[in-house]
């Protein structure tokens, strides 16, 4: 299986169960997403010819707000069989570079079929913009793994959606805000 066909079977199967929790909520492969706006001149009334840069993300899960306006809430960068450190440079820029205009939004990297289900050293010394890390030793996973993946995801949508309420501040900025760490 390809690293392609393994991202679009796990979107699949993430789709339809984020379908099942809320209608609201879907998955895509191979979505772009916008990272950047680059100005190359203003006008005297400050107008300004902008051009929109977007990274194809290898899944994205959003929220559907209404039928022509979505959110996204999570990216699943996919890498297949095994990850490098340029890998893990390249993503991790990406993910800064997203958030950068979507403050709200959750990234993290998916290894699949990977010699031994443990997330490699390089990519967390390395993927210091990633909110979550998962590594399968299979293409398919466990019930077990499947179960803890969507876990994670279910947590990082919230994450999202809390992130933008208080960035919207449709509810109350929290007095303490802490990013934790599972393992």
């Amino acid at each position: 299986m390809s690293e392609r066909k393994w991202a679009e079977y796990i979107c699949g199967r993430l789709h339809k169960y984020l379908q099942s929790i809320d209608e609201s909520l879907a998955a895509d492969t191979e979505q772009s997403l916008m990272y950047a706006h680059e100005i190359y001149e203003y006008t005297l009334d400050c107008g300004s010819q902008v051009r929109d840069k977007k990274y194809k993300t290898d899944i994205l899960i959003y929220q559907w707000i209404d039928q022509e306006k979505w959110i996204p809430r999570v990216v699943i960068e996919t890498k297949y069989k095994s990850v490098n450190t340029h890998d893990s440079i390249t993503y991790s820029k990406k993910s800064r570079d997203h958030k950068s205009l979507h403050p709200y939004l959750r990234y993290g990297v998916f290894l699949g079929n990977m010699p031994k289900p443990e997330v490699p050293v390089r990519l967390i010394s390395h993927g210091l913009e990633f909110d979550f890390m998962v590594a399968w030793d299979s293409d398919k996973g466990s019930k077990s793994d499947w179960n803890r993946f969507v876990t994670v995801i279910e947590s990082e949508i919230y994450a999202s959606q809390k992130l933008e309420g208080i960035l919207k501040k449709s509810v109350s900025a929290p007095s303490i805000l802490h990013k934790g760490l599972s393992v």
